[in-house]
This record gives structure tokens, C-alpha cells and sequence, in this order.
């Protein structure tokens, strides 16, 4: 009877053994999930090298290229307005500097430079003095600007309450500066 119970044992032993070795290919699967990372890791490069295709700079650069070799009109940054300037009246407008002639042009009439007349042109700024303001002098002024692109026109309407409000403002100035030519006669008398 002591027999069988001593076999019974040894059964049981030999499946510990077993149960040792069951580790054993669990551990050679874990080397195997060290290296799943690494054809991760291999791929990110690529993911890397998408990017370079920035190539839409060179795009954006190349149309200036294809305009600058038509020169344009010159631009006008700042329409004709007139102003009352002591005893004259100053029209004036503001352009690119790239002009190489200025037109002034009253009533589709080309105005020459003359004493009351005075036309005035540095970088861009374009100038128009009028000296002794007469009711003759109302009408439509225009700046004509000319360049290698072309032509470019700012044009003011001088005439009615405009007319009026700055011819106020002559007269006024002209009778202060009479009024103290005035002034200074009794000290010389």
C-alpha cells in the first residue's frame, strides 16, 4: 500500500517541471516585444522627410518676376485736395515716386507755370499754387502723372461751397495782412 502512495508524488513532480519550462517561451516573446518599437521607430524618418516638399515659397516668388518686367502707372497714394496756404490757394497730391512728368490741367486746359500759376514736384509730392484767386479760377483741376507704366490722373472739383469756404479764408488772410501793413505805417510817419 505504501507503493502507490510514493508513485502518487512523482507525477506532481513532473508537472512542476513542466510548469518551470511554461516561462520559458513567455520570456522569449518579451525580446520580441522590445523589438516592435523599433520598426516604429524606423518609420518616423520618413514622416520626417515629408515636410521638405516646402516648395510653394519658390511659387509665390516666381509672379513678381513675371509682372516687373511691365512697368506699371504710377500709384496714387493721396487724391488732389485744395487748401487755403496764406494768400494762395495749395492744391496738392501725393504719388509714387517713380513720375517722370506732372500735368496740371484746369477745365480739360492745360495749365502752363506762370505768376500765378506755380507747380511744384519732389518724390512723389505734386503741388499746384494759385496766386491771386479770382472767380475765373473755379472749375475742375487734375493732376495728370506720367511714367514708364503709363498714366495716372487725381482730379478736384474747385468750385461752389469748396471755392467759397477757402476764398473766405484768402480774403480774411489778405485784409489781416493789410490791416497790419496798416498798423505799422503810424511808427514811420
Amino acid at each position: 500500500h505504501r507503493l502507490p502512495c510514493l508513485k502518487s508524488p512523482e507525477p506532481a513532480g513532473i508537472k512542476t517541471q513542466k510548469g518551470i519550462k511554461s516561462p520559458e517561451p513567455s520570456g522569449i516573446k518579451s525580446p520580441r516585444a522590445l523589438k516592435s518599437p523599433e520598426p516604429e521607430g524606423s518609420k518616423s524618418p520618413p514622416r520626417v522627410k515629408s515636410p521638405p516638399p516646402i516648395m510653394s515659397p519658390k511659387r509665390v516668388v516666381s509672379p513678381p518676376t513675371v509682372k516687373s518686367p511691365i512697368p506699371k502707372p504710377p500709384k496714387v497714394l493721396s487724391q488732389l485736395t485744395a487748401e487755403a496756404c496764406e494768400g494762395s490757394v495749395r492744391m496738392s497730391c501725393v504719388c509714387e515716386s517713380s513720375v517722370g512728368e506732372v500735368t496740371w490741367y484746369v477745365n480739360g486746359r492745360r495749365l502752363s507755370q506762370s505768376s500765378r500759376f506755380e507747380m511744384h514736384y519732389s518724390e512723389g509730392s505734386c503741388s499746384l499754387l494759385i496766386h491771386d484767386l479770382t472767380d475765373s479760377d473755379q472749375g475742375e483741376y487734375a493732376c495728370e502723372m506720367t511714367s514708364e507704366g503709363g498714366v495716372s490722373k487725381s482730379s478736384f472739383s474747385f468750385k461752389g461751397q469748396v471755392f467759397q469756404s477757402i476764398h473766405k479764408k484768402i480774403t480774411a488772410y489778405r485784409e489781416q495782412q493789410v490791416a497790419l501793413k496798416g498798423e505799422n505805417l503810424p511808427p514811420d510817419v
